[in-house]
């Protein structure tokens, strides 16, 4: 039973051996390329077959939009969810340019306008500002989707509650 214990932890030792490899191989020899391509847009794309392990990147920590980056810079926002600290933030710096100085990037390629998502439908009809191409569009989802968006503005209501009692105090 210890032999078998050792054999796996030395396979374990070897597969992290090697993705430690594959990461530093990533990086020194540049895998992906910034670029803009016909027909796909701008992105990030590779130069050669990958393996599925492979790393392509990492992002630290400090540069993640979480409540550990964001709960410094406002006070009492442990009365706020995650889901809720960071619709506060990006509600007061969705401008353009962003005053966010940290995640002011970031914020600068997110899209502004939301007509294209079923939820925006569902909070037209709701607020009685539908147009008639909404109407027809969530008129024809499934009623399991349907339920699923009425679920999600609850959830939205009492997100937006939480932070308009957190904006007063």
């Amino acid at each position: 039973m210890a032999h078998g214990c050792a054999r796996n932890a030395n396979h374990r030792a070897r597969r992290a051996t090697q993705r430690s490899r594959r990461v530093k191989d990533a990086r020194s020899s540049k895998m992906l390329n910034a670029d803009r391509q016909t027909g796909a847009g701008n992105g990030l794309f590779a130069k050669k077959a990958l393996d599925a392990s492979d790393v392509l990147f990492t992002v630290p920590a400090s540069a993640l939009m979480n409540t550990l980056t964001l709960g410094p810079h406002y006070p009492q926002s442990r009365m706020l969810s995650c889901t809720q600290i960071i619709c506060l933030h990006l509600m007061l710096h969705r401008g353009e340019p962003s005053s966010d100085p940290h995640f002011g990037p970031y914020l600068a390629v997110l899209p502004r306008d939301f007509n294209f998502h079923p939820f925006s439908w569902l909070w037209s009809r709701r607020h009685a500002c539908e147009t008639e191409d909404q109407r027809m569009l969530l008129d024809s989802l499934p009623p399991g989707i349907h339920f699923r968006l009425s679920r999600m503005m609850e959830l939205y209501r009492k997100d937006w509650k939480a932070v308009k009692k957190y904006l007063v105090c």
